[in-house]
């Protein structure tokens, strides 16, 4: 049959499933084998096999045959189960740990339960002394280590006469904490004791470690010689070459979010820092007023500040680099609470100003590149001139608008004389991309990016170029509004020649102070000169108004008229006299005669 005919035994309750009883069924021949046989042979046999499971290597079991006691002719097969305790043996004792001894707790031939304590083995203590290194809270744990605090791990100092500085718990560090007013800790430890003369310690050596190391025990943990406390992280700056470095220049001058950008703190405050059970790290900083804000960090990031540590605004709490749009957010919002709208805006723009050319120039300073500051100034001139509008109030701007910043001041400035709610604005910090689009120039704009659309919008909104930059005097091929070619900011009355009336054009002196002179008389005439000349023609009735006169302006072969008005540029055979003789004075004077 598959099956035997005898059932298997197992042991009935839970605590007994390691010893069971199974029958097997063994034939002794192969299929097809010929056996022969005069006195009958044994073709099949059944087995019982007893099995004790792995797991309880200290169970034996005797077999022993019972008779039934119904009927004597039938036997019953019964196993006693035998269990082997093994006694630890006593340890003597050593220097460092006391003694064991195990005490019996049974006799022999005691009849005991499950789970029943049969020997107890102690631990005795080498020297006396105070146990500590205890839990707290024992969560059902059993307890395998203590410290036994001797006499031998304390110190007494004296402070001779003089008052205790420290407190109870205090951690002092050999050479650098004092104990008392001139007196030197002689060794570091924890003070345990203090009484008016004397100050006992618990020696203890200190472990310096860097900020961010990973600690790898407990507070109140016990550790024995060669346990891990804490693991240090060592930083290696990466050697990077110059393409390395143009990313970041590119994601700094385009005022990009980096990737894996840094917690900055909002406010100035003391740092505590709360690291968890799970490698978890909290971060909280306390104003001076007792506010509490918390900052979430992801698991990637380090935290770099350590507990106790004064934080200012826009300080990094973590590694990584910091998003310069943030910086300008926490500075302003900074500011903005004891100084005004436009101060805070200044204060912020230079903030993140000094920050954007720092970080440029690290890049190039890390390749030994000397650029001057003043040329990457330029370019964080342009980024940090816009502000966006808020709130319009009474004036005429839109909300979202974006507006230069010393613009919209001014017209708050008139906002504030005649009454009206000036614009609440925001600073906004612009890529260099995004920043040539938004210029007042629609030339320069157009010729950048996206010219359709700001064609567009220039002709929609009827837009005028007043040429006061360099991009669209280069377009349009004007001398460039630098150098010789910059005049803006000429003499107030310099006069301007006007080539569309019939005589000389005169303009009033208030009319003239925006004017900027034709190039090409800026480099002949000095105003001063063009003044005089000026006069002296409608003097002697020179292209006075009413008369027909031609325009006083010379070709490029002609000289100027010296200050004393000598005709330099007289032909040589028309001499100017006064007296009827051929030579001409030197010093001709236009007088009444």
């Amino acid at each position: 049959p598959d099956e035997p005919s005898v059932p298997s035994q197992e042991s009935t309750n839970e605590s007994g499933r390691s010893i069971r009883l199974r029958a097997v069924q063994r034939i002794f021949y192969k299929d097809g084998e010929r056996v022969k046989s005069v006195e009958g042979m044994e073709l099949l046999r059944t087995q019982l096999i007893l099995e004790i499971d792995k797991d309880a290597p200290q169970l034996a079991a005797d077999i022993e045959l019972v008779p039934d006691e119904t009927n004597p002719n039938q036997m019953r097969l019964q196993l006693v189960i035998l269990e082997s305790l093994a006694i630890r043996r006593d340890v003597t004792a050593d220097q460092t740990q006391g003694g064991t001894v195990t005490q019996l707790l049974v006799k022999d031939g005691d009849q005991i339960a499950p789970g029943a304590i049969v020997a107890r083995t102690q631990i005795q203590c080498k020297r006396g002394g105070e146990v500590r290194g205890l839990p707290s809270e024992q969560n059902d744990e059993v307890i395998r280590r203590l410290l036994v605090i001797t006499d031998a791990d304390l110190m007494t100092v004296d402070t001779q006469g003089n008052a205790p500085t420290v407190r109870i718990g205090d951690l002092l560090v050999e050479g650098r904490d004092e104990i008392a007013p001139g007196i030197p800790t002689p060794h570091s430890g924890e003070v345990i004791q203090i009484s008016d003369s004397q100050v006992v310690l618990r020696l203890a050596r200190p472990y310096r470690v860097s900020a961010g190391a990973v600690l790898q025990v407990n507070d109140g943990d016990l550790v024995q010689r060669g346990d891990n406390l804490v693991l240090l992280v060592f930083e290696r700056a990466k050697t990077g070459d110059i393409i390395q470095g143009l990313p970041r220049i590119e994601e700094l001058l385009e005022a990009r979010k980096p990737k894996e950008a840094c917690v900055l703190a909002s406010r100035p405050g003391i740092a505590q820092v709360i690291y968890g059970e799970d490698d978890s790290v909290d971060v909280k900083v306390i104003e001076a007023d007792g506010t509490i804000t918390e900052y979430l960090t992801t698991p990637g990031q380090n935290v770099i500040v350590t507990d106790g540590q004064e934080v200012g605004p826009a300080e990094r709490l973590t590694d990584g680099p910091a998003n310069p749009h943030d910086i300008l957010n926490v500075f302003f919002q900074y500011y903005r609470e004891t100084l005004g709208v436009h101060e805070a805006a200044l204060k912020s723009f230079q903030e993140v100003q000094t920050f954007l050319v720092n970080e440029v120039q690290s890049v190039y300073q890390s390749q030994g590149i000397d650029i001057s500051d003043k040329h990457i100034e330029v370019v964080v001139r342009q980024m940090t001139s816009k502000v966006r509008v808020e709130d319009g109030g009474d004036t005429t701007l839109l909300p979202g608008e974006p507006i230069e910043l010393y613009e919209i001041q001014q017209i708050n400035e008139a906002m504030a004389i005649t009454g009206g709610a000036p614009a609440e604005y925001t600073p906004e910090l612009l890529g260099i991309t995004k920043a040539s689009l938004k210029t007042d120039s629609f030339i320069s704009a157009a010729s950048f990016q996206e010219t359709t659309r700001i064609l567009t919008e220039a002709a929609i909104a009827g837009k005028s170029d007043w040429l006061r930059g360099l991009k669209e005097n280069v377009i349009i091929g004007r001398l460039i509004p630098a150098g010789t070619g910059f005049n803006a900011y000429e003499e107030v009355g310099s006069p301007d020649l006007d080539y569309g009336y019939d005589g000389i054009g005169v303009l009033d002196e208030d009319d003239l102070r925006d004017v900027v002179l034709d190039d090409q008389l800026a480099r002949r005439y000095d105003p001063e000169e063009l003044e005089d000349r000026f006069n002296f023609g409608y003097g002697m009735g020179m292209g006075a108004p009413g008369k027909d006169a031609s325009p006083m302006i010379l070709d490029d072969g002609d000289e100027l008229i010296d200050d004393n008005f000598g005709a330099s540029s007289a032909d040589d055979d028309e001499d100017f006299d006064d007296d009827g003789d051929d030579d001409a004075d030197s010093d001709y004077d236009y007088d009444d005669e």
